[in-house]
């Protein structure tokens, strides 16, 4: 879940950003209403800063847990489609130099 909702900011802040908008106060809302666990306002943060949070999660862990995920979903009903998408990203993070970036940083750079 926490995946899907970092692909899903990500997303959001690039269309925005495409469009010649800033996304940062779309971000800031997002974080200060349906949003506003810690979590999500830290990967908020750095989705708009395309700065690391604090606590580094490279992409080596998320690509491991969610390698497992997609593993275990394809024999379980319903499917598990975002454990592919995010899984697809993550590599295209990777295949471009991303490894040791923090996995909100690689995903925002990969949508953009």
């Amino acid at each position: 879940m926490i995946g899907g909702v970092i692909e899903a900011m990500s997303e959001s802040a690039a269309m925005i950003s495409t469009h010649g908008g800033d996304p940062a106060p779309f971000l800031d809302m997002l974080r200060q209403t349906i949003l506003a666990t810690q979590i999500y306002q830290t990967y908020g943060a750095a989705i708009a800063s395309g700065k690391a949070p604090g606590a580094l999660s490279a992409l080596k862990l998320p690509l491991k847990d969610l390698d497992l995920t997609r593993k275990k979903g394809r024999t379980a009903v319903p499917l598990i489609p975002l454990a592919d998408l995010l899984c697809d990203q993550l590599n295209t993070a990777r295949g471009v130099g991303m490894m040791d970036v923090d996995w909100s940083v690689g995903l925002a750079m990969v949508a953009r």
